[in-house]
């Protein structure tokens, strides 16, 4: 079970974001969610329940798309943790493996978007370790932190 202390305060980072990035960070708001894959290190079977699918998809494309309002070629921490720390906070009640990949998908957020600094205190996938120079472990299906997993695949 993965969980976090999310009030903690967390070091600033400011970068550069490429239209690249934007655009993939879009290609994921499009993205059909929750559904079974294989992506490494571990597999998801898909929503627990055909009720959640809904809910769980709105918590991650309301988090993604408060942080495409933010479209700006610099970006801080500051402006991009507290749409995914919100979305992070509305998943009480899901199922531990639906939590693990709203989780993965924050952080998959979180990489396209090119921050090296933690999104959450505790870092999601902590028996996962995170690539030198980065704080939070790969997202579900990335190999490196500049190989990331085919979108909508």
């Amino acid at each position: 079970m993965v969980t976090a202390c999310i009030a903690q305060t967390l070091p600033e980072e400011t970068i550069s974001v490429s239209e690249e990035a934007w655009a993939r960070l879009a290609a994921l708001r499009r993205e059909p969610k929750f559904i079974p894959h294989s992506y490494p290190p571990l597999g998801y079977t898909g929503a627990d329940t055909p009720e959640d699918l809904q809910p769980l998809t709105q918590i991650v494309n309301e988090a993604i798309d408060q942080v495409l309002v933010l479209k700006s070629n610099r970006l801080s921490t500051s402006l991009a943790r507290p749409p995914l720390r919100r979305a992070a906070a509305r998943i009480d009640g899901f199922a531990t493996e639906d939590r693990d990949r709203v989780w993965g998908y924050l952080v998959e957020v979180w990489y396209i978007l090119g921050f090296h600094t933690p999104l959450f205190v505790s870092n999601y996938g902590a028996a996962f370790e995170a690539p030198d120079g980065y704080s939070e472990p790969l997202p579900p299906g990335w190999s490196a932190p500049d190989k990331p997993r085919l979108i909508g695949s």
